[in-house]
């Protein structure tokens, strides 16, 4: 007969850990996919403009042309030192008290704006007077003037803003000029003015040349691995070939990081995003998946019920998922690693079932049965004492079990398997009484006596003389 228990009596202490797996441990849920991705082809995108060419005049009052990253020079016609009338002062370009018969010009070096577009000019200008000072805006020789110029590849001259006379009524805040949509490979900036009095100034600052770079960037995407009951987390990894980009994923449940690398442990979809010098952009994805796939159809039973017929019986466990693991653990410490084992010692069972693909496990109890109750109410009785004339007495066996098996051994080797026998001889006679349905037995113990004075007084009186009349 074969028995399968699923139920769950007092549980006891060893169980403990395997009793709280059942009710609180891991529930795994979705099947196994291959890991995805959805790379976007490498984009070739726009920046963000940036000024990549910026002179702000941060120099020694007098200075006549500048050097290095922004080079600039300066042709002055006029009366008197450039260095006072047309020259760097206060961190500002200034022009003053050139005359009617003097011009300035400020001309930036070549600026290398190939493979950028929306190139853009902006100056800051303004106007300023003192004391009866008033700049002039009419036809006479004494008109004062300030005029801003671009080149593009070493073209002509062409025209994008010119003021004459006070800028914004003489304002001490700059006034912001721009010149937009500018292509080509090498561009020059050029400003003439012209004020012709000791009390009379124009100034500009800040010429800056900005534009879009076009950059190709590309992202890569991907991820480590499977998430699965032993691997609870995964890496992510993005990478690109162009240098010096940053990195930053988005993902399920709000999930953002900003490193090139993250630990995840939440399936889903994941986005990375690559951004270049200038905020390029692009993006690629990455599909993390999970298997947590559990054991299925467990099944576990015991082939019988310990008795003392049967004092080892088999357990035997079973899962409808192919390659699984089996750990057994019971009473008195109690392990096994094979799905079919042996115990000899009843109580609850539990048997883990490990998917080894994914690490998940699922348990379930087996409760072996015992029946090993020994016969009930065992007694053994005799008739009474043999003697002279008694020569035979009964020797009488019984218990409460129904159907029990009785076996008597006593002295000249007296042996009967009946409940009830005669027996002639004295001494102990011991009574085992077997439980049919389990095999258990119990004892009992009788003693047969025997008392013989009367049979040597009866022989005596036989063996005496009668007395003569």
């Amino acid at each position: 007969m074969v028995y399968m228990y699923t139920t769950l009596p007092k549980h006891p202490t060893y169980l403990l850990p395997v009793l709280l797996a059942l009710c609180c441990g891991r529930v795994w849920a979705g099947p196994g996919m291959p890991v995805g991705s959805g790379k976007q082809s490498p984009h070739t995108l726009k920046t963000t403009p940036a000024d990549f060419w910026a002179e702000q005049f941060a120099l020694s009052n007098g200075t006549l042309s500048g050097t290095g990253a922004t080079p600039w020079t300066t042709q002055y016609t006029g009366p008197g030192q450039a260095s006072q009338r047309f020259a760097v002062f206060s961190n500002e370009f200034r022009i003053n008290n050139i005359t009617v018969n003097g011009t300035g010009t400020w001309t930036s070096g070549s600026i290398n704006i190939a493979g950028k577009t929306n190139v853009a000019i902006a100056i800051d200008v303004r106007s300023g007077v003192t004391g009866n000072g008033s700049l002039d805006d009419d036809n006479s020789e004494h008109y004062d003037y300030l005029s801003l110029y671009y080149k593009i590849d070493g073209g002509a001259e062409q025209l994008f803003w010119e003021k004459r006379g006070a800028i914004n009524n003489n304002s001490s805040i700059n006034t912001t000029i721009t010149k937009d949509s500018l292509s080509g490979s090498m561009l020059q900036i050029i400003v003439r003015a012209r004020a012709t009095a000791t009390d009379e100034f124009y100034f500009f600052d800040n010429v800056a040349v900005s534009g879009t770079d076009q950059v190709t960037i590309d992202a890569d995407a991907t991820v480590s691995g499977i998430l699965t009951c032993t691997d609870t987390t995964v890496l992510l990894s993005g990478t690109s070939s162009v240098a010096g980009v940053s990195y930053s994923w988005t993902g399920p449940n709000g999930f953002t990081a900003g490193d090139q690398q993250t630990a995840v442990n939440v399936p889903g979809l994941y986005t990375l995003t690559v951004t270049g010098a200038g905020g390029a952009v692009t993006t690629d994805t990455v599909t993390v998946m999970q298997d947590i796939v559990l054991p299925i159809n467990l099944t576990a039973f015991a082939n019988d019920r310990l008795t003392c017929f049967i004092p080892v019986v088999t357990i035997r466990g079973n899962s409808g998922t192919p390659g699984v693991t089996y750990s057994w653990a019971g009473p008195g410490g109690f392990t096994a690693s094979t799905a079919i084992t042996t115990v000899t010692v009843s109580g609850l069972y539990a048997l883990t079932v490990t998917n080894p693909v994914n690490g998940c496990f699922r348990t379930i109890p087996l409760t072996v049965m015992e029946n090993k109750t020994p016969p009930a109410d065992v007694t053994a009785t005799v008739s009474g004492i043999l003697t002279c004339t008694e020569t035979l007495v009964t020797i009488t066996g019984s218990s409460s079990t129904p159907n029990a098996g009785y076996n008597w051994i006593g002295p000249e080797d007296f042996a009967s398997s009946s409940s009830e026998e005669w027996v002639s001889a004295p001494g102990n006679y011991i009574l085992t009484v077997m439980n049919q349905q389990n095999g258990c037995v119990a004892s009992a113990t009788v003693t047969v006596q025997q008392d013989l004075s009367e049979c040597q007084s009866r022989k005596a009186k036989t063996a005496s003389p009668k007395r003569k009349q």
